[in-house]
């Protein structure tokens, strides 16, 4: 690898790591906002301009995430290639909820730790 691809490699590390979150709380948002108006379309007009204008926001946010990490990326349409369900996810608004599913393994890490601790506490 040379110096500017490994250069390259820390930077999308970093920024994978420092966007990781907010993209969580942006696909969340984007849920809420997306499902408040089908629940309850009677909703005030304020209301349900305010929840597409989320929804905006949050695919900005997602178009921003991915044009950073196609910029960072040696090879980008190789890239694209191996990132497709991001790039469906771009097109596609009503998948943007399941970035949520990349918390999936966050959570058994989570479970079995608490399942650790109960068991520890039954034990004493």
């Amino acid at each position: 690898m040379t110096a500017p691809a490994a250069e390259r490699a820390v930077l999308m590390r970093r920024w994978e790591r420092a966007s990781e979150g907010p993209l969580m709380i942006a696909a969340v948002v984007f849920l809420a906002a997306y499902a408040v108006p089908i629940l309850d379309p009677d909703l005030p007009r304020w209301l349900l301009d305010s929840c597409r204008l989320l929804s905006w926001i949050t695919w900005g946010i997602f178009v921003v995430d991915f044009a950073v990490r196609l910029f960072l990326a040696d090879e980008r349409l190789r890239y694209m290639v191996r990132h497709w369900y991001d790039v469906l996810v771009l097109a596609l608004p009503l998948l943007r909820p399941l970035r949520l599913l990349r918390l999936i393994p966050l959570l058994s890490v989570l479970n079995r730790r608490d399942t650790i601790k109960l068991r520890g506490r039954v034990g004493i």
